[in-house]
């Protein structure tokens, strides 16, 4: 622990970048199949009821 303090030689942490890689990689497929999947499946949603129509206005 003196050598820490006292020595020239500074040791910089090492991290393997394979893992990191990975994961940074399956983290973006996740989050855009997350954004991707809801706006390819647009048309699966119900349409919405007719008497919802009357609360909203008619579009010009």
């Amino acid at each position: 622990m003196f050598d820490l303090i006292v020595g020239d030689h500074r040791q910089t942490p090492h991290r393997d970048t394979l893992p990191m890689t990975v994961s940074i990689c399956l983290h973006a497929v996740a989050a855009t199949m997350l954004i991707i999947i809801p706006l390819m499946a647009y048309d699966v949603l119900p349409t919405p009821p007719s008497m919802m129509s009357a609360f909203a206005a008619a579009p010009p």
